[in-house]
Parts: structure tokens; C-alpha cells; sequence
């Protein structure tokens, strides 16, 4: 296939590891993304610090440290914009148009920081369902790469 967004690169930093039973999804997932952009998977240790506030804000502060200036930044949460797979994959279109890095970002039970939340140019929410992070990050994934498919016109998407 056709590297598209060849000089475009994204990353997701996603709070924790992923399971090692997921990795071989993860790896498909990424393998194919890679066919279309640059691709980068993050993993931010998580703290263990007890309390949510310090959690949050530890963790905040390790993805802040990971996140540039000029960047396209989605935060996914469940407050977030719900997109059909068809918005998701102009989203990405549009951020791939305009930037050359789009950062999604995974927080972990603990959320992230209003200085993270303040400063992204979009906030989606996967499911009305809650997922924990690792199969969030799957879910991603699998979006990611169906709007690829979406915006090239291969039939792995029907409507």
C-alpha cells in the first residue's frame, strides 16, 4: 500500500504497559498502521504514588514532558467527542493535512491534569462504555487503522 502520510509520524502515549497477551494484537495493529504513517507506541510508567490527586499529577507531568509545541493532540476520554469511524478517520485526515506529529494520549484510572486537558486540540471518547487503558489503546488502534483504510478506499471498511 501507498505510505500516503508517509512523513507524518503519530504516537500514543498511553499510560502503563500493554498486556503481553494483547502484544501480538498491538504488533498486527501497529504493523498495519505502518503501511499508511509512522507509527510510535509510549509506554508511561504508572505511579505509585497512592492517592488519584498525585497519581494524576505525576503521570500528567511525565506525558507533558513528552508533548512539543506544534503537535496535533487528542486526549481520549469518555467526557469526550463521539465519532463514527467516517469522523474519526476525516479527524485524522485533517490533523494529518495540517501537522506533522499527532499525539493520542492514554491516561490511567487516575486521569490527567486540566494543564494536560487545557491544552489538546481534541478530546474523544472511544465508547460510551469505560475501558481500562490497555484495551483502550487496542481499540485506538484498530480506529486508526480503519480510517486509514477509509480515506485509501479499501474494502476492510463497509458501510
Amino acid at each position: 500500500m501507498l505510505k500516503r502520510f508517509g512523513s507524518k509520524r503519530i504516537r500514543i502515549l498511553a499510560v502503563g504497559k500493554p498486556d503481553k497477551e494483547a502484544k501480538p494484537l498491538i504488533d498486527k495493529l501497529v504493523s498495519n498502521i505502518s503501511n499508511f504513517c509512522g507509527i510510535e507506541l509510549k509506554s508511561i510508567k504508572e505511579s505509585p504514588k497512592r492517592s488519584l490527586p498525585e497519581r494524576r499529577a505525576s503521570e500528567s507531568t511525565k506525558i507533558s514532558k513528552m508533548i512539543s509545541e506544534g503537535e496535533f493532540v487528542v486526549l481520549l476520554d469518555e467526557k469526550g467527542k463521539k465519532l463514527n469511524s467516517e469522523e474519526f478517520a476525516s479527524m485524522l485526515e485533517k490533523a494529518l493535512e495540517g501537522f506533522k506529529y499527532i499525539d493520542f494520549l492514554i491516561g490511567s484510572d487516575a486521569g490527567l491534569d486540566k494543564n494536560i486537558i487545557g491544552n489538546v486540540n481534541e478530546t474523544v471518547s472511544l465508547s460510551d462504555m469505560t475501558f481500562s487503558h490497555r484495551v483502550a489503546l487496542i481499540v485506538l488502534l484498530e480506529q486508526i487503522y480503519r480510517s486509514f483504510t477509509i480515506l485509501v478506499g479499501h474494502p476492510y471498511h463497509r458501510k
